[in-house]
């Protein structure tokens, strides 16, 4: 159970280290803290958005405390 937290909490982004929405407009390639604690690689060119090489498949997925994006590999903590 506590890998599966840390996967869940490695897949939050911290944009800007408020808890800001971040939208698909927003994002810049580089560097983004998760919530726990992590660095996760961002990079964002002509064929889409990456999350440490994850490929974000669905982006700004409306939920009641933000915006959900999908990505298409679990993202296991170091």
């Amino acid at each position: 159970m506590k890998l599966f937290r840390s996967v869940i909490a490695a897949a939050a982004l911290v944009a800007a280290r408020s808890f800001k929405t971040l939208v698909a407009a927003d994002v810049k390639t580089g560097s983004v803290a998760s919530v726990e604690g992590s660095m996760l690689s961002l990079r964002k060119d002509a064929s889409g958005v990456t999350v440490d090489g994850a490929k974000v498949t669905a982006a700004d997925i409306a939920a009641t405390n933000g915006v959900i994006h999908v990505i298409d590999t679990v993202i296991i903590p170091n």
